[in-house]
């Protein structure tokens, strides 16, 4: 396969800031990013640890998009699933249902090399590793200039100051990078996107960096290219912004393993978001779109009028 994507997936039960609630959403960082690439390009693998129930979970959304289970790895009796509340401003709390924990993550379901490292080879050209704060893929760095490929890194959500060197030791390692205006700001201790740049650009590394519906940005170690976001009328009425840092993260990398201009990385990684946004979790058939959405993301580029 030509792209890898890692992450996890569980069920979303949603609470709005205004106490509406949805139940049983599929969602997860692995979930919402494969679709960003998918969106765009079939020769790409989704790499996860699920449980005994995944099948009954996901099954329909698999097999409406044509995607092989090839790179699914049981490894607990749940896939998680977690109450994800919104505050007021788009920030969040979560909270695992069947650890009990705040956070996504079932720990029990993490990946290892030993799932990742027999999948990675000279026809890998890209792979999104989300929350790799710890080196858990250290392999995966090591044989990027065997194997040629490029990793594209997006942070965690609950990075702070404190973990800026380690922050700082990863990005070196990767070929691009990811993360959004709240994180930014936590980080680098700042409080205005322009400063936020300018920390991002001091790493030397690309960096797709998101700034919420506004748009996002292509920070070049010389230039920051912004592009806005993309919005289209949602298909169920209600426009959900979960899992769009995810799948335009994804998104951005294989515009960027691809050759894209950098503005470019952020068109296709802007309507991928657009449509993610669309409907309470992924989108539903991505190929069916697929023709529509590379041509939006071309006029985009070229500035056209879109809508």
């Amino acid at each position: 396969m030509k792209y890898l994507i890692t992450g996890a997936a569980f069920i979303d039960n949603i609470v709005y800031p205004d106490g509406r609630r949805i139940d049983k959403i599929k969602g997860g960082c692995g979930i919402y990013a494969y679709s960003g690439v998918k969106l765009f390009e079939d020769d790409c693998q989704l790499v996860l640890g699920i449980g005994k129930d995944f099948e009954e979970l996901y099954g329909d959304w698999f097999d409406d998009n044509g995607i092989s289970r090839d790179g699914l790895f049981v490894k607990d009796e749940h896939t998680a699933q977690t109450v994800l509340t919104y505050e007021a401003g788009g920030h969040y709390t979560s909270k695992n249902i069947y650890s009990g924990k705040h956070g996504y993550h079932n720990p029990a379901l993490a990946l290892s090399m030993e799932e990742l490292g027999p999948l990675l080879n000279e026809n890998v050209k890209g792979i999104y590793l989300q929350s790799d704060i710890f080196g858990n893929y250290g392999e995966a760095y090591d044989l990027k200039e065997k194997y040629g490929y490029k990793i594209m890194w997006e942070i965690p959500a609950w990075l702070g100051t404190d973990y800026r060197p380690t922050l700082e030791k990863t990005v070196a390692k990767c070929d691009i990078w990811s993360l959004n205006i709240k994180e930014s700001f936590d980080i680098f201790e700042v409080n205005a996107k322009e400063d936020a740049i300018k920390a991002i650009q001091s790493l030397g590394v690309p960096c797709f960096y998101r700034v919420g519906d506004t748009g996002s940005y292509m920070v070049m170690p010389d230039e920051a290219f912004f592009m806005p976001s993309v919005k289209f009328t949602p298909e169920d009425g209600d426009t959900d912004p979960t899992g769009c840092g995810n799948c335009s993260t994804a998104a951005a990398m294989w515009a960027f393993c691809e050759g894209k201009a950098p503005k470019e990385i952020c068109a296709f990684a802007n309507v991928a978001a657009g449509y993610n946004a669309r409907q309470h979790g992924p989108y539903p058939r991505l190929r069916e779109v697929r023709d529509q959405a590379y041509f939006y993301a071309e006029r985009i580029y070229n500035d056209l009028k879109l809508i």
